[in-house]
């Protein structure tokens, strides 16, 4: 990761409220560079908040989560 992509990431985790998604490596770059910033992280998918038919909590599916971080990369790109 580039200085100016630090830079942009930095300025978009400041503007907004929550994450929705955030992959293993942008979470361990965020909560190293900016802790003040890691409550805007969602929870770890094991944590997630996905129900399941018998209404127990599981991480979402593994096509699902990668649809959903690049989903969050193409909001971000958007902004800047």
């Amino acid at each position: 990761m580039t200085p100016a992509d630090l830079r942009r990431l930095h300025k978009y985790m400041l503007e907004i409220e929550k994450v929705s998604a955030i992959s293993d490596g942008m979470r361990a770059i965020v909560e190293s560079e900016w802790p003040e910033l890691a409550h805007k992280l969602p929870p770890r998918w094991g944590n997630a908040s996905v129900k399941n038919a018998s209404g127990s909590l599981k991480p979402p599916a593994p096509r699902l989560q990668k649809r959903i971080i690049l989903l969050g990369h193409a909001v971000a790109e958007k902004r800047d």
